[in-house]
């Protein structure tokens, strides 16, 4: 009997609508903004570096953990490199926590609004990844990969968060949802938001909560110490868009050291190309580099 090849595939996987990545056209003289890309290149010192490891070393494995770009990031961020894993670009360690946090369905993944609308009821909160509308894109496909349920929650007109009296009234967001992703500044808003309204909601959920700041270097403030005073708590952030390394693919996450080693348990072995470890080391040796840029591009949303 000769199967059709729909058949070889999983039905859930047959289902999925793949994340769409953003277009990359070859028009000269375009400016595009469409994947967020910075447009300074890296530190001259990175590029040095870079260059200098293209040398017999390409033929080893890299560290398996990014052991020193783990304690150089600790020493910046005060915590132990226990406290830390760094990943292929932060999305790889957005799809972890999924993986890690999140008990998967065993059809075909759901969001809330439909179980409602079809009267079913509603999924257990440990099959659960929630996540404020419009957000970044990636976190229904995660969500769709596992065979979660999906509870997206709309931000108010103006693109800030509900306040926590109303997401608690409303009875749509759930306070025990396995994984709330929260991308903060909002991407593609670019609302940022308070560290407090941020930790009172942290403090309110059950579930582990993932404050993805991949854009957290162009905003007023940021929320790691979160990460650090919180065990359900983790900060998400990228080499990708402040530092200039899209091409690299170099991520990170802080929180609790529980959360930081079941999400080492579940990684791929070597996850971090070797090239992307001695780049992202190179940056945090030249942050003022960066911190400079940081104002050139900051400076006209103040002007």
């Amino acid at each position: 009997m000769v199967l059709k090849n729909s058949q070889l595939i999983r039905p859930l996987v047959r289902e999925l609508h793949p994340y769409v990545y953003g277009e990359q056209p070859k028009i000269k003289g375009l400016i595009k903004l469409n994947t967020n890309e910075n447009p300074y290149p890296p530190s001259p010192k990175v590029l040095a570096a870079i260059r200098a490891a293209v040398d017999g070393r390409l033929r080893l494995y890299p560290n398996p953990t990014a052991q020193v770009l783990r304690e150089k990031l600790a020493k910046l961020h005060r915590c132990h490199a226990d406290n830390i894993i760094v990943g292929n670009g932060s999305d790889e360690l957005l799809a972890l926590a999924t993986r890690a946090f999140v008990e998967p369905g065993v059809g075909q993944a759901s969001s809330r609004s439909k179980q409602q609308a079809t009267g079913r009821m509603p999924a257990p909160p440990c099959r659960v990844v929630q996540f404020f509308t419009p957000s970044y894109s990636l976190y229904p496909v995660l969500a769709d990969i596992h065979g979660a349920v999906k509870n997206a929650m709309p931000v108010n007109p103006d693109f800030s968060l509900p306040p926590l009296r109303e997401l608690k009234l409303g009875k749509v967001w759930d306070f025990r949802a396995a994984l709330t992703f929260v991308t903060t500044p909002n991407a593609p808003s670019g609302r940022g938001y308070s560290t407090c309204e941020l930790d009172a909601l942290c403090k309110a959920q059950r579930g582990v909560v993932v404050l993805d700041e991949a854009y957290v270097d162009f905003a007023d403030e940021n929320a790691m110490a979160l990460a650090l005073k919180y065990p359900h708590v983790l900060v998400a952030r990228t080499f990708s868009k402040a530092y200039s390394l899209c091409f690299q693919r170099v991520g990170y996450c802080v929180g609790h050291r529980d959360l930081i080693a079941a999400l080492h348990k579940i990684r791929d072995s070597y996850n971090v190309n070797g090239l992307g470890q001695i780049g992202a080391e190179a940056t945090l040796d030249d942050l003022p580099y960066y911190r400079a840029n940081f104002k050139k591009i900051i400076a006209p949303a103040n002007g």
